[in-house]
Formats: structure tokens, C-alpha cells, sequence
């Protein structure tokens, strides 16, 4: 499997041994990319993980990202991405939030999930992308950090993350 990891929409956040990609130059930026511009600058199946750390929910198109991950990615790449989570209404007090997520809207990417069954089954249609769901979790992150901030604020930190191994056969 390829070796190429990728930490997309990095922002301040880098991680050592990825390519830090951002939409803008910065210190520790690796490759500037708009996430919102198809296709991405990588081969078919040349990458091995990737990481979206509060990212989806700024983009356009998220499930065109979806399939461009799915594109980009070697069989069984892990990917790893973590969003707020919807039902705490981070959508609404961040106005750059561009989609709201529920953990179920990644299980229709997961062919064997009945999510998917449902959602494509009965239309006869199938997307290609196929992912293998790893894990999908509610997640409560950086609690101390907002301890001493407003009790609206404290609830940012709930978010889905999800990890996903892509399926080509």
C-alpha cells in the first residue's frame, strides 16, 4: 500500500509524517489545495490514510468529497474524519458550517450496512465508493479546555468521528 498519509483541511493542526494540506499558505503547509476543487491532486488509489479534523462540514459538496476520498484512496486506506455533531446545533452558531451531519449519513457509504440497504436497495442504484465503517462514535472533545467558557460554547465540543477503511474490489 502506498505510504502517501494525508492531513486535509489541516488548518493549525499538523501532523507529523502526513502532507498537511491547506487552502491557504501557512507555516507547516506541505500543499495548498481548495478541498472544493474536483479532482484532487493525487492518483487513483495512491493514499494510504487520511485525516479531516472539522473540515466536511465547511465544504460544498460533501458527498463529492466522499467519493474523491474513495477515488484517492488504496484498498483499505484508513480514513479518519471528525465533524460537529448535529444534534448539539453547531451548524447554526458557526456560519461557515456549510452541511449538518448525522453519524448515519456516513453508513449509506458502507455497503454491507443496512443504512445503505435502505438508502440504494430498493432504487436499484449503488454508488462505487464503498467503505468499510471502523468505527462511528459521538465523541465529547477538549471538555477541559472549554470548562471555564459559557455552557453554549462547552457544547461545540460534541462531534461524530468516524474512521472508514475504503473497499475496492
Amino acid at each position: 500500500m502506498s505510504e502517501i498519509r494525508l492531513n486535509l483541511g489541516c488548518g493549525k493542526t499538523k501532523l507529523k509524517g502526513f502532507v498537511n494540506v491547506d487552502c491557504e499558505k501557512g507555516a507547516g503547509i506541505d500543499k495548498v489545495w481548495d478541498l472544493n476543487t474536483f479532482p484532487y491532486p493525487w492518483e487513483e488509489g495512491s493514499v494510504s490514510e487520511i485525516v479531516m479534523d472539522n473540515v466536511l462540514e465547511h465544504l460544498d459538496k460533501p458527498k463529492r468529497v466522499i467519493e474523491e476520498l474513495w477515488r484517492i484512496s488504496a484498498d483499505g486506506a484508513r480514513i479518519r474524519i471528525m465533524i460537529p455533531w448535529h444534534k448539539k446545533m453547531t451548524t447554526l452558531w458557526v456560519p461557515e458550517h456549510k452541511t449538518e451531519f448525522a453519524p448515519e449519513w456516513f453508513r449509506t457509504f458502507d455497503h454491507r450496512d443496512e443504512w445503505h440497504v435502505s438508502a440504494y436497495g430498493r432504487h436499484g442504484y449503488s454508488p462505487k465508493e464503498n467503505f468499510r465503517i471502523v468505527s462511528l462514535r459521538r465523541t465529547r472533545r477538549g471538555e477541559r479546555i472549554f470548562r471555564k467558557m459559557p455552557m453554549v460554547t462547552r457544547m461545540l465540543i460534541y462531534e461524530i468521528e468516524v474512521v472508514m477503511e475504503a473497499v475496492k474490489d
